[in-house]
């Protein structure tokens, strides 16, 4: 939405669905990739295989970019919620409730621009218990705070 409450800031408001279904892959050179060989991924009954899981997690966000009179502001905030059916660190179903938060104020001033930028994502305090609280991306290669030839 442009002008959204300050002429020239720009926001955007997001939601997206992560359906990852339970599947079981081995490459081509017969090691397990899916689901991934970290923590508590071996069925304890002989023969039984690895243990998949699935993964139902909604992302809702809401992004800014633009000019707030003589400040330049870009922010970006996402909530993360939903469940993994059998995570494999925590060794059971787990609900996932995790956040992001980024901002970057700046201010131009003739040839220089002064910045701040600040960054945070929930932290899990107990990965074995039954809540994912970390936040993990929702693009893979994110960028922050420069970009690929910056900084």
């Amino acid at each position: 939405m442009q002008d959204f409450f300050f002429p020239g800031y720009t926001a955007e408001f997001i939601a997206a669905w992560n359906k990852d279904d339970a599947t079981i892959h081995y490459d081509d050179n017969g090691f397990l990739v899916r689901p991934a060989p970290i923590g508590n991924v071996v069925n304890q009954n002989p023969g039984a295989g690895p243990i998949p899981h699935g993964i139902r997690v909604g992302y809702f966000g809401w992004l800014g970019s633009g000019h707030i009179r003589r400040l330049n502001v870009t922010h970006a905030f996402y909530q993360a919620v939903g469940e993994d059916t059998f995570n494999p660190i925590a060794g059971r179903p787990v609900t996932v409730n995790a956040q992001l938060a980024a901002a970057e104020v700046s201010y131009d001033r003739d040839w220089v621009r002064y910045r701040v930028s600040t960054f945070y994502t929930s932290g899990d305090a107990d990965p074995r218990d039954s809540r994912a609280r970390g936040f993990d991306s929702i693009l893979d290669l994110d960028s922050f705070a420069g970009g690929l030839f910056s900084f």
